[in-house]
C-alpha cells in the first residue's frame, strides 16, 4: 500500500519523540499501529476504485464510437499494400500494388462484428523496375493473364483491445484460396477534417508462404516468406454521407 509506510514512520517518529519529552510513549505504539492500520485499510478501497476506473475508462475509447456504423470505401490516395521477402540473403526488396479497392462494413458498437473485403488488381504490381515487373506478371508468377483479381475476404475479427486485433480471411491467388491472418491497429477514427466525412484509418501486418499459392518460382535462392503491409484510410461512401 502506497499510505502504509510513510504512515509507520510518522508514527514511530512520534512516538519517539514523546519518550524523549517524558510523554506517555507506552501508548504511543498502540495508537501508531491503529493509525496505521486504518490508513492502510482506508487505502485498498482507494487503490481497487481507481484501478477499477481505469479499466472501465479502457475499455470506453472505443474509436469507432466517433463514426457511424455503415459502409466505407477505401481513400485510394492514403492506402498502400506493400510486400517484401529474402532475395539471396542479400536485400529485401518492396513490391507494391498501386490499384486496388477495399470495402468495410463498420459495426462501432460491436468492431468484431465488421467485415473487409479487397480487390487487387495483379497487374499493378510495382517493384520500379519495368522488365521484373513484366516478369511478376507472367506465368511464373501471378499469371494476370489466366488469373486478373485477387481478393481478400475477411471472416473474422478478434479484438485485444479497443484499438488492435487480429483480423483472419481468405485471400485469393492463383486460383487457390487459403486462409491468412494480420495483426491489425486502428490507429484513429472520426469526421475527417478536409474532406468532412466520418472516417477511420488501420495499419497491418502479417507473414505468408507464397508456395502455398503455386507463387514458389526461385525458392529457396528467394525467399518463400514474404512479409505483408497494409496502410489504409476509409471514408464512408457517399451514398450513405449524402
Amino acid at each position: 500500500m502506497t499510505l502504509k509506510t510513510p504512515a509507520l514512520l510518522t508514527t514511530s517518529l512520534a512516538a519517539l519523540l514523546l519518550a524523549a519529552c517524558g510523554g506517555e510513549a507506552s501508548e504511543a505504539p498502540a495508537q501508531s499501529r491503529q493509525t496505521a492500520e486504518q490508513a492502510a485499510s482506508a487505502d485498498e478501497p482507494v487503490d481497487q476504485q481507481v484501478i477499477e476506473a481505469e479499466a472501465e475508462s479502457v475499455e470506453e475509447e472505443n474509436p469507432l464510437a466517433a463514426i457511424p456504423a455503415g459502409t466505407y470505401v477505401v481513400d485510394p490516395g492514403h492506402a498502400y499494400i506493400t510486400m517484401s521477402y529474402s532475395h539471396l540473403g542479400m536485400s529485401h526488396p518492396v513490391l507494391r500494388f498501386d490499384s486496388f479497392d477495399a470495402t468495410a462494413e463498420v459495426n462501432p458498437d460491436a468492431p468484431a462484428a465488421s467485415t473487409l473485403r479487397v480487390e487487387i488488381d495483379p497487374t499493378s504490381i510495382n517493384s520500379a523496375v519495368e522488365k521484373f515487373d513484366e516478369h511478376l506478371q507472367s506465368a511464373d508468377m501471378f499469371d494476370v493473364a489466366q488469373y486478373p483479381e485477387i481478393t481478400f475476404v475477411s471472416t473474422g475479427i478478434e479484438m485485444e483491445s479497443a484499438t488492435s486485433g487480429t483480423l483472419t480471411g481468405d485471400l485469393t491467388m492463383k486460383g487457390v484460396t487459403r486462409p491468412v491472418t494480420l495483426d491489425v491497429t486502428l490507429n484513429g477514427a472520426g469526421m475527417h477534417p478536409m474532406a468532412e466525412i466520418p472516417a477511420f484509418g488501420i495499419s497491418a501486418t502479417g507473414t505468408l508462404d507464397r508456395t502455398e499459392w503455386n507463387l514458389g518460382y526461385a525458392v529457396p535462392n528467394v525467399g518463400a516468406e514474404v512479409d505483408l503491409r497494409i496502410e489504409a484510410e476509409f471514408q464512408q461512401a457517399q451514398d450513405e454521407a449524402e
